[in-house]
């Protein structure tokens, strides 16, 4: 008499948590997708991210589409930038470019402002937390200058490309030592302070690095700045395990302006 409910193909999932348009009274909330039974693909260009623009009223007042794999928001909600690997085609077949490219969209419309070239946001070991500055004047990517990887701010406008200094070298051989672990994340309440890698901070204004001591443990999948405002929490301890090869390799990084086509 009463049929079984389809399992849906797809859950929702939300990747950050919902943002205040500055100037306005809305809210911003993304979104994507992800399949709920396997095969799950893997690999980039497969997800699409939404962002709603909801009013204090609970009114929903629009929904962007906008083709990267994640989306991170500005804190006055004015842009959204994500990673994604734009398509390519060899001898009449599509294919993805060997370099990821981070795009930058309009955080009401989704149209695109600039793209950062050979440049990656999804970094580090499940590694949370947000990509834009506190005063959302620049956006924290991952780079190739002069043929050096590191991190650099890509300022707001698209303008300029700053690069961040690297961490200390650790002399422990830890996993947590692995370059894909020491990424940086900035902080939500100050401009001038970087987390890395869980194991270091950062502050740009003085200069100066700050190192945890981590004793006999190690940070676990914790977003560094996700408990306290005005300083770098761990969650301890965690276990060794394998890394991921990278889907994406990394050039020399170049910013590009609209108009473009943002998928090519």
């Amino acid at each position: 008499m009463f049929q079984p409910e389809t399992p849906p193909t797809q859950l929702r999932v939300f990747f950050a948590e919902a943002t205040p348009m500055r100037g306005t009274a809305a809210i911003m909330l993304p979104f994507s997708y992800w399949p709920s039974q396997p095969p799950r693909p893997l690999g980039y260009g497969i997800f699409t991210t939404f962002v709603s623009r909801v009013g204090w009223d609970g009114k929903l007042l629009s929904i962007t589409r906008i083709p990267v794999d994640r989306v991170f928001l500005s804190p006055d909600g004015s842009l959204a930038a994500g990673e994604l690997v734009l398509y390519t085609t060899v001898g009449g077949e599509r294919r993805f470019e060997p370099t990821s490219t981070v795009l930058v969209v309009d955080g009401a419309t989704g149209r695109p402002r600039f793209r950062i070239r050979s440049a990656r946001l999804n970094y580090g070991d499940e590694l949370g937390g947000a990509r834009w500055l506190a005063d959302s004047s620049a956006l924290v990517v991952q780079t190739r200058i002069g043929g050096q990887v590191g991190y650099s701010l890509v300022s707001a406008d698209g303008t300029s490309i700053d690069p961040l200094p690297a961490p200390p070298s650790s002399s422990e051989s830890t996993w947590y030592g692995h370059e894909d672990v020491r990424r940086a994340v900035p902080a939500p309440h100050d401009p001038a302070l970087f987390a890395f890698g869980r194991t270091h901070v950062f502050d740009r204004a003085a200069e100066r690095w700050h190192q945890l001591n981590l004793g006999d443990h190690a940070p676990a999948h914790l977003d560094p700045w996700s408990e306290s405002d005005g300083e770098a929490v761990l969650a301890l301890p965690h276990q060794n395990h394998d890394f991921r090869p990278l889907l994406a390799d990394l050039d020399e990084t170049h910013i590009e302006h609209a108009p473009f086509d943002a998928l090519g």
